[in-house]
Parts: C-alpha cells; structure tokens; sequence
C-alpha cells in the first residue's frame, strides 16, 4: 500500500510543475504582449500628440506670420 500513494505524489508533482511552467511561460508571453502593445499604443499616441503640437505650431506661426504680413 505504500507503493500507491508514492505513485500519486510523484505524478501529482509532475503535473503541477508542469502547469506551473506553462503557466508562467502564459504569464510571461501574455506580460511581454501586453508591454508591446501599451508600447506601441503610447509611441503612436506620442507621435500623435507631437505631430498635433507642431501641426498647430506650424498654424498658428503661419496665422501669425500672415497677420504680421497683413499689417505691414
């Protein structure tokens, strides 16, 4: 009888760190994903915002440059 319950630790064992392995590989993977795409998203909405910054810029330069202009 002692034979048994060996048997079902070590496969219990096993298991487990298996899951445990697949389940920190899933964290790891679904973790770098994650950094990539808040990566990607926060580079795209800061060149977004930069290129909103110096299109206005560049708007309100020429409105001012063209009424400077204007007045002379």
């Amino acid at each position: 009888m002692r034979v048994f319950p060996r048997i079902i630790k070590s496969t219990f064992k096993s298991q487990f760190e298996h899951e445990n392995g697949t389940m920190n590989m899933h964290m790891k993977i679904e973790q770098s994903i994650c950094t990539s795409k808040y990566n990607s998203q926060f580079q795209h909405e800061n060149e977004t915002v930069n290129f909103n910054i110096k299109m206005k810029r560049s708007i309100s330069t020429s409105k001012l440059n063209s009424q400077l202009q204007h007045r002379n």
